[in-house]
This record gives C-alpha cells, sequence and structure tokens, in this order.
C-alpha cells in the first residue's frame, strides 16, 4: 500500500537477499518467536536456570543439548515453526556433532523436515570453529 492506494497482488517467490538492508531484521522479526517456542519447551542446555537451547545470529542457529531426545524435539519444533511460516533450513547445509562418549549420541539420525542432518567432525559457526584444540589450530593456520 502505498498513499492509501493498494497495489495489484503478486507473488513472491524468494526471501530477503543475503546481507540485504532489510535481511537481519526480517530474520529477528520471523525467529523470534521460534526462539521462544523452544526456550519454552525448557528442553536441552540449561546454565543456572537459563535455558541455551537455542542460539541464533543472522541465518545461523545452533541447538545445543546433551541429550538426544531433547535435540531432536527442538528440531521438530523448528520443522514445524518453518512450514507454518513456509521457511526453508536446509539440512545439507546443516550439521550436528557430539563431545559426548555416548555411542547413541554419536550415532544418532537428527532430522529436520524429515531429512538426516549429516554428523560433522567439526563446525565452523560465525566463522569461528568448534571442536578441540587440533581442529581450532589447523583452521587457524590455514587462514
Amino acid at each position: 500500500m502505498f498513499n492509501n492506494e493498494k497495489s495489484n497482488e503478486f507473488l513472491i517467490n524468494e526471501g530477503v537477499k543475503q546481507g540485504g538492508i532489510l535481511s537481519p531484521y526480517s530474520f529477528n522479526f520471523y525467529v523470534n518467536d521460534l526462539i521462544k517456542s523452544c526456550v519454552d519447551a525448557n528442553l536441552g542446555a540449561n546454565i543456572d536456570c537459563t535455558n541455551l537451547s537455542i542460539i541464533a545470529y543472522c541465518d545461523d542457529i545452533i541447538i545445543l543439548s546433551p541429550i538426544a531426545f531433547h535435540v531432536q524435539t527442538l528440531l521438530s519444533i523448528i520443522t514445524d515453526y518453518s512450514k507454518k511460516w513456509i521457511i526453508e533450513f536446509n539440512p545439507s547445509k546443516s550439521g550436528y556433532m557430539s563431545y559426548n562418549e555416548d555411542i547413541v549420541l554419536q550415532n544418532y539420525d537428527f532430522k529436520i523436515g524429515g531429512k538426516v542432518i549429516p554428523k560433522q567432525e567439526g563446525i565452523i559457526y560465525l566463522g569461528l570453529p568448534i571442536k578441540d584444540q587440533n581442529y581450532i589450530n589447523q583452521y587457524v593456520n590455514e587462514k
């Protein structure tokens, strides 16, 4: 609507442009309720009664939990939310890793939208390596 006049309807097939001026605002607008839903589920990582199960910045989201079932439940919340708001999370651009020695957690098939998220030996999040000291040193040396 401009000057109290409506335009003709048109179909939008793409999301906001990466790096676009509206991208951070759109992300915050759409993802805030998702974060609230995950925190309200009271699953995953907690430190001093603060739920840290989901951390989001720009278009990157991390799920933290010591319990595989909690991770999958949070991923199901994300899947339901993405269907409601027609947001697509790409499992092939996602990954999971485990610091736990539990063989079940290390070989779990986590899924988002019915598709398996691949296991990673280490993850780069916001340009920073996450794993053990050798992985970090190798990353730094390559850079």
